[in-house]
């Protein structure tokens, strides 16, 4: 009797011992997590198609004491000598982001300098403007609701030309007429000057 007794103990931990070592199966399935990123970057461009505009020649007429001549070819007060045709700079937005234009004139500290330096009696008249319409439909959000002067008898400004100028082939640009009010003691001679456009990103 004592014995058997012995022997069941040693059957009893027998099989605890194998109960613990029980491990559960092995599925062969394996689980963790990837990261995937993507960043947008945006690229301001633009582009200048036509970027000059000539307005022939002529003078003020003897009745007025300034005239008005605008790149769209309507004037006042203006007699050409030379023919000039309807023309405007055209831009284009070439990037791929919404962009805000400005215009700006360079090279001159007012209108009255470029028209005849400091010595015309009505240079207070003198003003060089701009305005915007969209050159392609749906363009620019934000157009200028008039002329806007960037210079006149005795200052410089940089103006908004396009709020949001679309990115979007067929509906990327614009195009800018420039209007000069010019006095009829204007410097006889050829005149130039320089508008900077400058495009800032959303």
């Amino acid at each position: 009797m004592r014995y058997s007794v012995i022997i069941l103990l040693i059957v009893l931990i027998v099989i605890l011992g194998f109960k613990f070592l029980d491990v559960e199966s092995v599925t062969g399935n394996l689980v963790n997590d990837a990261v995937v990123t993507l960043t947008k970057v945006s690229i301001a461009g633009i582009q200048l198609s036509d970027d000059s505009i000539g307005f022939g020649s002529g003078y003020v007429d003897r009745a007025c004491n300034n005239a008005t001549v605008i790149s769209n070819g309507t004037n006042s007060c203006w007699v050409n000598t030379t023919e000039y045709l309807a023309d405007g700079h055209e831009i284009i937005n070439n990037g791929t982001s919404f962009l805000n234009i400005t215009a700006s004139l360079s090279g001159f500290t007012d209108a009255e300098e470029f028209f005849c330096g400091t010595s015309c009696d009505y240079t207070n008249v003198a003003s060089i403007g701009v305005y915007s319409n969209n050159f392609e439909s749906n363009s620019c959000l934000g157009l200028t609701s008039d002329v806007e002067n960037i210079g006149d008898y005795n200052s410089v400004s940089s103006v908004g030309i396009c709020d949001y100028l679309d990115f979007v082939d067929n509906s990327d640009s614009i195009s800018v007429y420039v209007q000069l009010h010019v006095p009829i003691d204007v410097a006889v001679g050829n005149k130039s000057f320089l508008i900077n456009y400058e495009a800032s990103a959303y």
